[in-house]
């Protein structure tokens, strides 16, 4: 007959301890994270016309284009309706994640997903979803990024 032994709160503590220390070897000695994506570009921002309305955010007025981004689910959907073709770029959400794009023709429609959209350290834009573990990120923010300017695109709100 196997004889057990009596388990005493001491027992547990010593047990317990000794797995933390164990566990406490596992993790690597760095936790530098190495900045390799895109950054957003603060000095184009502000060097935005200080004449118009200012961004609440930088105090400096952004030059806007009538380019309606509206979210369907987990993706966006951009509509030129300038009189202005925009060449090749790159699209920023929240002023931190961002996507290159080819251009966007007038009147030409585009739809992106929003996991497409990466920060400098290569995490995706958190879109939601049926099988999403954390909330999905709202979209505050909408700018394009060419030709050595940053442009203010028109943001539709959505309930999510």
């Amino acid at each position: 007959m196997p004889r057990t032994l009596p388990c005493t709160s001491a027992a547990l503590t010593v047990a317990a301890l000794m797995t933390l220390s164990a566990l406490g070897g596992c993790h690597s000695a760095s936790s530098r994270v190495d900045a390799n994506g895109p950054v957003y570009p603060q000095s184009l921002a502000d060097q935005r016309d200080p004449g118009a309305r200012p961004d609440p955010l930088t105090g400096r007025a952004p030059h806007i284009l009538d380019i309606q981004v509206q979210r369907e689910g987990t993706s966006i959907r951009l509509t030129n309706t300038t009189a202005r073709a925009l060449g090749p770029g790159k699209l920023w959400i929240n002023r931190w994640f961002a996507r290159d794009l080819d251009g966007l023709d007038v009147a030409q429609s585009l739809t992106l997903a929003l996991d497409g959209f990466k920060d400098r350290y290569g995490e995706s834009f958190r879109a939601g979803g049926f099988f999403a573990t954390d909330k999905p990120d709202q979209i505050s923010v909408v700018e394009y990024e060419t030709d050595g300017s940053l442009y203010g695109l028109v943001s539709i709100g959505r309930e999510q």
